[in-house]
């Protein structure tokens, strides 16, 4: 389980899909990426981005929940 307030969301900078953040586990430059719905619709209210065989929730309605990840625009 993941819990973060809003007030805590909010503090996180503002990403969007396809910008690319920086990996604090290779140092790479990744590229966010959202899912599908519980309709199969397209949605960027959670980003993700992939490292190696991982994936790793990186947002959560367009704030970046750990502030060491810096956006490359």
């Amino acid at each position: 389980m993941l819990t973060i307030d809003s007030d805590e969301l909010a503090k996180g900078r503002r990403v969007i899909e396809g910008m690319a953040i920086e990996c604090p586990h290779c140092g790479e430059d990744h590229i966010l990426k959202g899912g599908t719905d519980e309709d199969g619709k397209h949605s960027a209210k959670l980003l993700a981005y992939n490292c190696g065989r991982r994936t790793y929730l990186a947002a959560i309605n367009g704030h970046i929940i750990w502030r060491f990840f810096e956006s490359k625009e």
